[in-house]
């Protein structure tokens, strides 16, 4: 019986060449403790001389802000020949219990003042650093989902909170992810209680376009149910930093416009506009571009604009917000037709800016090295591993570690089924199949929109029987 061969797809670039630019280097996790846990934090760093380098770390505990770790007196991890490092993050208070961990490569000369429980890091650590990494840890009793391709936490309360005020229940008959990727968001009614939905994203996206892929129809809610897709931060600081869009009537059936803009506080001059999606529009686009100086926002349904303003007063700095997207009550009042209501969103995507307009996105490219005013470093292959810098973004992996790549690592057959690994960063991937390449058909789906985790992943294929061969392709789905 013949071997089955395999075929990996990589990613093609044409009519770029090399250029001499700003060399890629990284500083990773190896391994993040637990939330609870008061093991030390451990990395590797790459792509820099580890002598005249050094490691700082930073963790944020909700409700108190970021802290300087291990100590303000010891505030820089030293770099290991090998290029490892280790930090001590739990060194007071309730560290243990950190939801974000940040890590900077930084030069040896590197001073800074020591960070006490600051809102966000301070912009003079990004300015310094050379390279840098995040993790987030969500609490064991907190329920966690991952959808369109961003990990989120979803809202549970006991008593009544805001928005409303109402109750949040994190309850799957609220918030659920369907075999097609679709989020479902619901209202429902139990014990003479009406529940809430919401869920939250586990890390600040920044500035960039937010969208909002809906199937529902605007036009179908209630007067008194709000969906709402928009930033917030728990810091009271520019208006918690929220940018709105609302499906809205405000329980106001006799309103003819249903939904709204808003920049908060809204009661502004400038920073809230009504407008009115028709009645039946499904498949609706929403986006706020959220600039530094302005946020444009847009409504489509297909590619056809049913609404856009750009609002320019009061336009937040982003710090440590995160985005949203709730279904709740008005005043926490029951539906005027006193039915649950539901919302499907079928993808959400955050637009990174990107200045330099190389493929590259700012925030990619400051983490790990590269000069986003300069589009000639997305050809380049720093760490030698036949992957461009955008390759390397497009697949996940890291520019300044050969180590790191997108590849088939092993395949075999075993009692009727082929289980193959391949190396994954934090995105999602299709593997298809086909039983010939000669006379090819189509490529069929093995699995479909499967998440990354920055670890190899295996995969069997149980459909194998008695074929002799069998072809398989890797395919990056966009990010």
């Amino acid at each position: 019986m013949k071997a089955i061969e395999w075929v990996a797809v990589t990613l093609a670039l044409a009519g770029l060449l090399p250029t001499a630019v700003w060399a890629a280097s990284s500083v990773e996790f190896t391994s993040v403790p637990p939330h609870g846990s008061f093991n030390d934090l451990t990395g590797r760093v790459h792509g820099v001389e580890f002598a005249t380098h050094r490691v700082a770390v930073f963790i944020h505990v909700a409700g108190a802000g970021w802290y300087t770790k291990p100590t303000c007196a010891s505030p820089l991890a030293v770099i290991q020949s090998n290029g490892t490092w280790s930090a001590d993050i739990t060194t007071g208070g309730s560290d243990q219990n950190a939801r974000q961990i940040a890590a900077y490569l930084v030069p040896e000369s590197f001073s800074h003042p020591c960070v006490l429980g600051e809102p966000c890091i301070p912009a003079t650590v990004e300015q310094q650093a050379i390279a840098s990494t995040l993790a987030t840890r969500v609490d064991p009793a907190v329920r966690a989902l991952h959808w369109s391709g961003y990990d989120w936490w979803v809202k549970n309360s006991a008593g009544k909170v805001g928005p409303g005020p109402n109750y949040f229940s994190d309850s799957t008959n609220n918030v659920a992810v369907d075999a097609a990727g679709r989020l479902h968001l619901r209202i429902t009614q139990a014990a003479n209680k009406w529940y809430c939905a919401e869920i939250v994203s586990q890390r600040t996206l920044g500035r960039g376009q937010y969208v909002f892929h809906t199937e529902t129809p605007p036009d179908s809610l209630d007067p008194q149910v709000v969906l709402g897709l928009f930033t917030w931060s728990d810091a009271p600081a520019d208006a918690h930093r929220e940018i709105d869009i609302e499906w809205a009537r405000w329980g106001d059936d006799a309103d003819t416009n249903n939904a709204q803009y808003v920049v908060q506080p809204f009661d502004q001059p400038g920073h809230l506009l009504r407008i009115r999606t028709p009645p039946g529009v499904t498949n609706s686009t929403h986006v706020f571009d959220w600039q530094t100086n302005q946020v444009g926002f847009t409504t489509l349904a297909g590619t056809n604009v049913i609404a856009q303003w750009t609002a320019t007063a009061g336009i937040p700095a982003s710090c440590d917000e995160n985005v949203r997207l709730n279904l709740w009550l008005v005043q926490g009042n029951a539906p005027q037709n006193n039915q649950e209501a539901e919302v499907i969103i079928t993808r959400f995507e955050h637009r990174p800016p990107d200045t330099d307009n190389d493929g590259l996105p700012d925030p990619w490219e400051r983490s790990h090295g590269l000069n986003f005013t300069n589009a000639l470093d997305t050809a380049t292959d720093d760490d030698g591993d036949v992957f461009t810098n955008l390759q390397e973004y497009l697949a996940g992996t890291d520019p300044a570690n050969p180590g790191s790549d997108f590849r088939v690592t092993d395949i075999e057959r075993k009692n009727g089924t082929v289980e193959f690994i391949f190396t994954t960063g934090f995105r999602l991937y299709a593997v298809e199949y086909t039983d010939s390449l000669q006379s090819p058909g189509p490529w069929l789906v093995l699995t479909n929109e499967l998440p990354g985790t920055g670890a190899p992943l295996q995969i069997t294929d149980p459909t194998t029987g008695t074929v002799t061969n069998r072809f398989y392709r890797i395919r990056l789905l966009p990010p």
